[in-house]
């Protein structure tokens, strides 16, 4: 066996590099289809604002193995948890809805709602809106803000 030398990669310098290619890959294909630049980063975890005093708008929650975007998000205030991106994009990320809503459910006091929409895509935003909207009100009179 012969060994060579040079320097590798670890595993979670790979990973990480692998992440963020996809997140570029994302945010190249979101710009394509919106036509305005858009950046995603995945890999950097979490992230959201306040739209309002109650209300907050940001990324999906990305692991359930470690809950502390559920946690933090709890410490906030937070009564329901929104996601509008399709199964298509968590696969794509590696983000395992399912077991995000276990442990959701789980904790006891959040809500977890799902409704699709496609993600850059203007047309599609529109069709689904009022629908979602909908189901937002519905799930802000059950459960406050």
């Amino acid at each position: 066996m012969k060994a060579i030398s040079g320097s590798t990669l670890s595993s979670v310098e790979e990973c990480s590099e692998f992440e963020g290619k996809k997140s570029e890959i994302y945010g190249h294909n979101m710009t394509e289809a919106m036509g305005a630049l858009l950046t995603y980063k995945h890999e950097l975890g979490m992230n959201y604002n306040f739209i309002s005093s109650d209300l907050i708008v940001g990324s999906c929650l990305q692991t359930p193995q470690d809950p502390q975007d559920v946690d933090k998000l709890g410490e906030i205030g937070v009564n329901t948890i929104f996601c509008l991106l399709q199964d298509a994009d968590l696969e794509y990320f590696g983000v395992d809805i399912s077991a995000i809503r276990d442990y959701v459910k789980a904790c006891g006091d959040v809500e977890h709602l799902h409704a699709e929409i496609r993600d850059s895509d203007s047309f599609d935003l529109r069709m689904r809106l009022p629908a979602v909207v909908s189901k937002l009100h519905k799930a802000i009179n059950q459960n406050g803000v």
